[in-house]
């Protein structure tokens, strides 16, 4: 009787072939939901200061909500260019993987 199991891996499961590779796909996945979080909440924002028919307060209130969103970008592109500095100063690329979405068929 032949106890052996034979599986054949199917699709692109060996596409990461190590760690660092994992890594840099989990940080440009990251920036990418950083910077969709940080388009949502600008859109947030600025529907609630629209439909805040002069109150101050909810008009406040979404002032703020833009306020944050943009300080939350300007930290998110701080850590994008220390990370590209720190990258470069030890000679590793970080974003070697990392590759924007597109719609080009």
């Amino acid at each position: 009787m032949d106890s052996n199991i034979n599986i054949k891996a199917q699709g692109k499961i060996d596409a990461v072939k190590n760690i660092g590779d994992l890594i840099s796909a989990a940080i440009g996945a990251a920036f990418m939901v950083s910077f969709l979080l940080v388009f949502v909440m600008l859109v947030w924002g600025g529907v609630q200061w629209i439909t805040s028919g002069g109150d101050k307060e909810n008009t406040q209130k979404a002032k703020d909500r833009i306020t944050s969103a943009l300080v939350g970008l300007a930290i998110i592109g701080g850590a994008w260019a220390l990370m590209k500095i720190v990258g470069a100063f030890f000679g590793v690329d970080i974003f070697s993987n990392f590759k924007l979405p597109s719609a080009a068929l």
